[in-house]
């Protein structure tokens, strides 16, 4: 990895980072409660809490309970399943282990699988309307 291409991705975990290697069938990062009018994907998250939610939906939910997962998203409900994980962190690290069998999607967009950084920066920008 480039450094001066890619500065976030190039740099080295630091100390106090969790980190953990699996597979997952969907890996979602918000930092609003809903991603469209009826899907609640992150019930525990507000506008302004300055935290991202780590949604981890592993390899071993099986079927049945992904069913019922999408069933239970509009009420929030499907973070208490077996296999869905959810975590509020302040920077995230992905890297595929394959990444030219790995699809990954940044706002609906598909963009190229790859190592990603994302670090919440509370109070970094300020939007004025009128």
């Amino acid at each position: 990895m480039d450094p001066y291409r890619n500065p976030y991705t190039a740099t080295p975990l630091y100390q106090d980072w969790v980190t953990e290697n699996s597979e997952y069938l969907c890996i979602y990062l918000l930092n609003l409660p809903f991603v469209d009018r009826t899907s609640r994907l992150a019930p525990q998250s507000t506008i302004d809490d300055g935290v991202m939610w780590l949604l981890l939906i592993r390899k071993n939910c099986t079927r049945a309970t992904l069913f019922r997962a999408v069933s239970m998203l509009e009420y929030g409900n499907h973070i208490n399943l077996p296999g869905i994980d959810m975590f509020p962190v302040s920077a995230v690290k992905i890297q595929p282990s394959e990444p030219g069998r790995s699809y990954m999607a940044l706002d609906g967009e598909r963009i190229e699988a790859g190592d990603i950084q994302v670090q919440s920066m509370p109070g970094a920008a300020r939007v004025f309307v009128k």
